[in-house]
């Protein structure tokens, strides 16, 4: 059952890949029908993305979507999974010091990880054959085949080895595994970013639709949690933990859904 909601939305956080995103024909962009919907929200409505990929993939998104017609830009995007950058100046600056804290904790975490995952990584590489292996200075991430439930079995052998790394987790989305601290991921990320434009919890809309999803939908930060029908089983259940709305459509329509239903006045601007 959804919870009702009595505060008026003025903040929506949007995943991105397999809630708002379309990649046919290229380049990968905001679906032109989320863009219609995202023109036309209420002035005092601002919006912002909440994504693993990075602060320039965003941008080329950005980009090719205003090519598409996008008019109503983001406040601030969220890259990484624990970096926020602010609109400003017709740009996106890092928020400080959160990014540089972020930067210095995933240093940390991830040379920590490298150094006790290395000499198994053979042995992980033989078992599970992931399609790309990055292992990088603030990045520890795994490319798996979604099929035979490979990327699940992957991320419970890599938690074992996490487990090695005081304050440390797995996150997934689709066949993307990747180990990060807990200090950092969505939610935490978008805690920072509301805090620091001081915006109430009660005020925002989160829609996801994978593992990597759930910090931002599980009712940590009392804010307002949606998900498309096709959203991982998991996250559905989060969503409907939190008293959230579960669209009765796949995204991008599952998103269109939820966004007209907590803010009406974008269904009378779109009319």
């Amino acid at each position: 059952m959804k919870k009702t909601h009595t505060n008026r939305i003025h903040m929506l956080c949007l995943d991105l890949d397999g809630t708002i995103m379309t990649y046919d024909p290229a380049p990968a962009r905001i679906d032109p029908k989320i863009v219609l919907v995202l023109n036309a929200l209420p002035p005092d409505v601002r919006w912002c993305t909440n994504s693993g990929r990075n602060r320039l993939d965003q941008l080329a998104i950005l980009k090719a979507s205003r090519a598409s017609g996008l008019r109503h830009m983001p406040s601030a995007l969220i890259a990484e999974e624990s970096l926020v950058y602010i609109g400003h100046a017709g740009g996106y600056r890092g928020l400080r010091p959160w990014n540089d804290i972020a930067h210095k904790k995933r240093a940390a975490f991830h040379g920590a990880l490298q150094r006790v995952l290395v000499p198994r990584l053979g042995r992980l590489q033989k078992t599970y054959r992931p399609i790309e292996t990055i292992l990088k200075h603030e990045a520890t991430v795994f490319l798996l085949a979604d099929e035979y439930d490979l990327p699940a079995r992957f991320a419970t052998a890599l938690r074992h080895i996490v487990a090695n790394i005081p304050h440390g987790r797995v996150t997934r989305n689709g066949g993307w595994v990747a180990a990060l601290p807990d200090y950092l991921g969505k939610g935490n990320a978008l805690r920072a970013y509301l805090q620091h434009a001081r915006i109430p919890p009660t005020s925002v809309l989160a829609i996801g639709d994978q593992l990597n999803d759930i910090p931002m939908l599980d009712g940590a930060l009392r804010l307002h949690s949606a998900c498309p029908s096709n959203a991982a089983p998991a996250v559905r259940r989060a969503v409907r933990r939190n008293g959230g709305m579960v669209a009765s459509q796949p995204a991008p329509l599952g998103t269109i859904e939820i966004i007209q239903h907590f803010i009406p006045a974008s269904v009378r601007r779109t009319v």
